[in-house]
């Protein structure tokens, strides 16, 4: 695995000579694809976490946007918020800024929009290089896009405060007739809907998380607080998610009873940076991470 990254990366220059770093996906050689770099991103914690610095801000300069939002049910288009694009390029050619070589608008399965999971993703993978370097400058020169996340992501929960419930609840605009897909685009049925997903709520618990501690170290309290009130919203809609012989649901619509072993991964982030009161049983989400206990067994 160590070998393959380092074949798959690049250190390039830009025309000003500061450096441009590229971790190519493999055989489709897309470029700083975001969902392999937020789980790569523990690899370069260990021994240069500056790479995902370097994409980190990459994404933040070029390869982010602001988008609307959908409502199920709803012609509207409501505001929405800050997120990131699923890649930079493809095969060495950069994409437009705000744009990517994958994502697609007006479908339902791969080459949709991953919207919501790519902010979650942007988070914590600044979450863990926060938790790697306690580069807080870093923090606060990000503040003004911080603060952006926490309100983006509650809004994509729900575009009015009264129905947010801690799930992912609307599509970006970007999919036009479509829907958002997750990461786990092209596996079973279950992990691709993002709306009410099992998967992508206990991750957008996680990017609270992280944007608590993120916003704490750019000197904002005020939006710490909110963004640990979205991981109470998150935690309380996966205690009360309903059970099926035994196992959480994929979809908490009705419409998809599969078993997921994803629903836990989000867990993975706080045991990193150490905060192991948020994992724990007996700690202030213990009643989530109880039964996602079960669920797992």
């Amino acid at each position: 695995a160590t070998r393959a990254y380092f074949g798959s990366t690049q250190l390039l220059a830009a025309e000003d000579g500061s450096p441009v770093c590229v971790v190519n996906e493999g055989e489709y050689c897309m470029m700083n694809t975001l969902d392999l770099a937020v789980d790569q991103g523990f690899f370069e914690a260990r021994f240069f976490p500056w790479f995902s610095r370097e994409i980190l801000d990459l994404f933040a300069d070029r390869h982010h946007f602001v988008d609307e939002l959908k409502v199920l049910g709803d012609t509207r288009l409501h505001a929405g918020g800050v997120s990131f694009c699923h890649d930079m390029g493809v095969r060495n050619r950069f994409a437009a800024p705000g744009t990517s070589s994958y994502e697609l608008p007006d479908l339902d399965g791969c080459f949709s929009h991953m919207t919501f999971e790519e902010a979650c993703n942007w988070t914590l993978l600044a979450g863990i290089y926060l938790a790697a370097t306690a580069d807080e400058a870093w923090c606060r020169g990000r503040r003004i896009l911080l603060e952006g996340l926490v309100t983006g992501l509650e809004r994509r929960e729900h575009p009015e405060r009264k129905y947010r419930d801690g799930c992912p609840g609307t599509d970006s605009a970007r999919c036009g007739t479509g829907s958002e897909i997750t990461t786990y685009d092209s596996l079973d049925p279950a992990l691709a809907q993002t709306r009410r997903n099992l998967y992508t709520t206990v991750k957008l618990w996680a990017a609270y998380l992280a944007l608590e501690r993120l916003l704490r170290a750019a000197a904002s309290p005020e939006m710490a607080h909110r963004a640990a009130g979205g991981a109470a919203r998150s935690a309380v809609a996966v205690e009360s998610w309903p059970e099926r012989d035994g196992i959480l649901p994929a979809i908490a619509e009705g419409r998809n009873a599969s078993a997921i072993l994803p629903a836990v991964e989000g867990l993975v982030y706080p045991v990193f940076w150490k905060d192991l009161d948020a994992v724990s049983p007996e700690g202030r989400y213990g009643g989530m991470v109880r039964k996602l206990g079960r669920h797992l067994a």
